[in-house]
């Protein structure tokens, strides 16, 4: 459970993710600002905050955390970290080498998982994530088994 109240935890990560300026997205649209996820993961006290908050929020049976490689990787591995939940990491598209996989980390076969991004935008990003888990769960074998835990 965090402690900070809400008002000073969001100054503290607007002070440390928040940067001013034109960005790019993915579609061709700009913003004239945007939260740096790889700036609140270069910052350990900020991110072990962010995912206590973010566990406080998990729905009750949640058995497994996923999310998109790459800036989602150090959050959802902070809240595994602080949960002690398993974690599942998905790509945009498999490997071309090595496993081959576009889904690594745990098990997730028949488990409830909670899907985790670093940014939300226009949600096309989060749907497509959630399809692939959506098939994780149905097709184990899309993906690399990693350590066992049965859900």
């Amino acid at each position: 459970m965090t402690t900070t109240p809400p008002a000073v935890f969001a100054e503290r990560l607007a002070a440390v993710a928040y940067r001013s300026g034109v960005y790019q997205l993915p579609d061709g649209r700009t913003l004239d600002w945007y939260g740096d996820p790889h700036r609140l993961a270069g910052d350990p006290e900020l991110l072990a905050e962010t995912a206590a908050a973010l566990a406080d929020l998990l729905p009750v049976g949640t058995e497994v955390l996923a999310g998109p490689a790459l800036a989602g990787v150090p959050l959802v591995t902070a809240v595994s970290l602080h949960t002690g939940l398993p974690a599942v990491f998905l790509r945009p598209a498999p490997k071309d080498h090595g496993t081959w996989q576009q889904i690594e980390g745990a098990d997730l076969k028949g488990c409830r998982a909670v899907l985790l991004d670093d940014t939300a935008r226009s949600g096309a990003s989060l749907l497509r994530s959630a399809r692939l888990l959506a098939l994780g769960r149905d097709f184990p074998e899309l993906r690399l088994r990693g350590p066992n835990k049965s859900c």
